[in-house]
């Protein structure tokens, strides 16, 4: 998990916290709906960090020269 996907969960504890103790209904339902939108940026954080390592581990086997042929 990257530090970036790391802190929107943490922001979104944040927020499950705060949603937990507001006694207003309207209060808790913000909370609750800011919470699943920091997860949701946390799945994408993972996601387009896998593939930035994916496709940069795929470049690399790519440009690797060929080795010299003993003939």
């Amino acid at each position: 998990m990257s530090a970036r996907s790391e802190y929107l969960r943490q922001l979104a504890r944040k927020c499950a916290a705060a949603a937990d103790a507001a006694a207003d209904p309207v209060t808790k339902a913000k909370f609750e709906q800011e919470q699943q939108q920091w997860l949701l940026r946390a799945e994408q954080a993972e996601k387009a960090e896998l593939n930035l390592m994916t496709r940069a581990s795929r470049e690399g086997r790519l440009r690797k020269p060929a080795l010299p042929s003993d003939r």
